[in-house]
């Protein structure tokens, strides 16, 4: 390995496997994509997995604090841009990513510093029977993944997370980014699991609250054949 800066992950050994060695997995499996972290070597460090991969920038989350919580409608329209293609081509591999945030999504750096990467696949999961060619049944009654105040519905209700699902957190994500906040927003820190119900109830509201507070401001702001081609491409994933 040359002298280039990297950033290293680790993860304590422990009897179960690794979500470090899956997330080394899945970007391997990903490896050439535009915008796809590299992963660049995995191995065992005396009592810990690492994982190496090529250093990027601040995330969305730090530089949304550093412009004091608020983005421009022009720069949330060009991460949602980035970011359906990004996830395009993620589910066009047969993951699902389950965890779309602000902290998962970094900038790069140099010429890269105005593209954005998505990270953190180490909850991702396949959604794809490759031998049957057919999709995975979703199953029910499963506990919450990803981080709530961004998770979908469906989520909420404890149906495995699908393409649908991580479209669904991206535009949380970008409502959040342009209105500064998510309205009732909640976090992992502040509801124990018993208080999910709540946060169902909540969600529920929000989506209804934000959709029609976000549309009428984007319909009179971006012009219509832009929001067309995002929703056109969105639609061709929507599993």
């Amino acid at each position: 390995m040359k002298d280039d800066a990297v950033a290293i992950k680790l993860k304590l050994i422990a009897n179960h496997s690794s979500s470090v060695q899956r997330e080394y997995t899945i970007l391997k499996r990903l490896e050439g994509g535009v915008r796809i972290p590299r992963a660049l070597w995995f191995g065992r460090e005396s009592a810990y997995h690492a994982l190496v991969l090529n250093l990027l920038g601040p995330s969305l989350h730090d530089i949304f604090l550093a412009h004091n919580q608020k983005f421009s409608l022009h720069t949330v329209v060009n991460l949602g841009d980035q970011l359906l293609s990004h996830l395009e081509y993620i589910h066009s591999h047969n993951y699902v990513h389950g965890d779309i945030k602000p902290q998962n999504v970094l900038v790069g750096l140099g010429h890269l510093r105005h593209t954005a990467f998505i990270i953190d696949f180490g909850i991702a999961k396949e959604y794809w029977d490759t031998t049957t060619k057919v999709h995975i049944p979703f199953r029910q009654n499963q506990c919450l993944t990803g981080t709530p105040a961004f998770a979908s519905l469906n989520n909420h209700l404890g149906v495995d997370p699908g393409c649908r699902d991580d479209l669904e957190s991206l535009t949380y994500m970008l409502i959040y980014l342009l209105h500064g906040s998510l309205l009732l927003q909640v976090t992992s820190v502040t509801w124990p699991p018993y208080h999910f119900p709540f946060i169902l109830a909540l969600t529920i509201y929000r989506l209804v609250l934000l959709y029609r507070l976000s549309i009428d401001r984007i319909l009179g702001t971006v012009p219509v054949p832009r929001i067309a081609r995002l929703y056109a491409r969105a639609r061709t994933f929507l599993l």
